[in-house]
């Protein structure tokens, strides 16, 4: 049961993470309605709103982050950790 467990949260900390960095690229190259349909689609999912825009540092941990909202002019600094 652990290993389920363990398995679906690294799974999900994965999917935000590429949705994130998905939606980021899509904002960069001008894509602004299909950027903006991922970031919706990924905060419907997983309860976590972080705007493609935000600066977002490497190594970043955001553990339990249901709820969480990082807006457009926010930064997070790398080695950032975000415990909910």
């Amino acid at each position: 049961m652990y290993y389920l467990l363990s398995t679906n949260i690294v799974l999900q900390r994965f999917s935000i993470s590429s949705s994130l960095q998905s939606s980021k690229s899509l904002l960069e190259k001008g894509n602004k309605a299909t950027a903006f349909y991922l970031q919706s689609r990924a905060s419907q999912v997983f309860d976590i709103d972080i705007h493609p825009a935000a600066v977002i540092g490497k190594g970043v941990l955001m553990d339990h982050a249901t709820g969480l909202v990082i807006g457009e002019t926010a930064t997070v600094g790398d080695g950032c950790s975000h415990f909910s």
